[in-house]
């Protein structure tokens, strides 16, 4: 089985200073022969007499009658660990690999419903299984910042009323650490229209999407990219536009899972290594919402209107409902 970035593992220990017991639980997805699989993978190096006792009655009494009937392969050593392993082998069929320490257990399983796999090929935004296995996952667990209809919800799923001067770009979110990989910007026009700004700032681009006579548009670093040539799939993102209202980039390489932008909404997927690593309007992505309101100072606001302003950058066309021009109230520098 060739494994793949997505994988989780446990280690328990326990007795005389959590050194007499220990068991390793390991689950992972990856692929074998180039079909998506799962495993869950139990080891240990020595374990309770009483728990080699219920393991064995619970062998004896539920899963040697159901076994029997399965096809079984005597291992050549006997090993201190059980996996289990699925291997999708078609929309209807999933093989099933039981390694048990003494033999090993297959069977084909017939699903009573087929797996949406080549529906769900459609939406995704890669051509291989591995990286399509690690959004899924990302998309699934990591961070989202949404900002609809003139209210925010946070990382850390906080939600407050964000009021946007015109023309006025606000920091979104972006990596606050010295490696400054992306900065997300925001902002809407005197006619309520509006235009997200990704900088990717190792590879010095520009993605600058805005909505133009009601349709979608995207230019990189000034350049226009016509919708005839959606997706774009070069330097390391992609671009798409989906129901041909809605743009859509993958940036998994600089932090952005999934960023999707309409002129209704802008919702943000960021990798879960980015947790605790970013700030801007979205939060801190560590959980807490309590730090959510946290100025670029590094300062904690209970006041959303100074927070919110505290990320809207200064900008001579940038002013509030009463013609007063909005001041950065702090210095925008890594907050950490």
């Amino acid at each position: 089985m060739e494994l793949s970035k997505n994988k989780v593992a446990a280690k328990i220990s326990w007795g005389e200073k959590c050194r007499t017991y220990d068991t390793m639980i390991t689950a992972e997805t990856g692929l074998v022969q180039n079909k998506m699989a799962a495993r869950i993978r139990v080891a240990w190096k020595r374990l309770p007499s009483s728990v080699t006792k219920h393991a064995k009655m619970i062998y004896q009494r539920i899963l040697a009658s159901y076994l029997s009937s399965v096809s079984k392969q005597k291992r050549s050593d006997v090993t201190k660990q059980i996996s289990l392993t699925a291997v999708v082998e078609s929309e209807k069929l999933v093989n099933v690999i039981l390694k048990s320490p003494a033999a090993i257990y297959k069977r084909n399983v017939a699903l009573p419903v087929s797996l949406p796999i080549h529906s769900l090929n459609d939406q995704l935004p890669y051509n291989d299984v591995h990286n399509n296995l690690h959004y899924l996952l990302e998309k699934t667990t990591g961070p989202i910042c949404r900002f609809e209809r003139g209210q925010l919800t946070t990382f850390s799923n906080k939600r407050y009323e964000n009021y946007m001067p015109d023309s006025c770009f606000q920091v979104l979110a972006q990596d606050c650490t010295s490696s400054l990989n992306f900065i997300v910007l925001l902002k809407k026009d005197s006619s309520n229209v509006m235009r997200s700004m990704q900088r990717l700032v190792e590879i010095g681009k520009d993605i600058d999407m805005r909505y133009n006579e009601e349709r979608p548009t995207v230019t990189i670093n000034g350049q226009e990219i016509a919708r005839e040539s959606l997706p774009y799939n070069k330097d390391s993102f992609k671009i798409e536009l989906k129901n041909s209202n809605k743009l859509v980039l993958y940036a998994k390489e600089f932090g952005i899972t999934e960023l999707n932008f309409s002129n209704m909404e802008v919702e943000l997927h960021i990798l879960n290594d980015y947790r605790n690593r970013v700030c801007g309007l979205c939060g801190q992505a560590n959980g807490d919402k309590r730090n959510d309101l946290r100025m670029p100072n590094g300062n904690l606001n209970d006041n959303p209107v100074s927070f919110v302003s505290s990320w809207t950058l200064p900008s001579q066309s940038c002013s509030d409902e009463t013609g007063k021009r909005i001041q950065q109230l702090d210095k925008h520098s890594n907050s950490g």
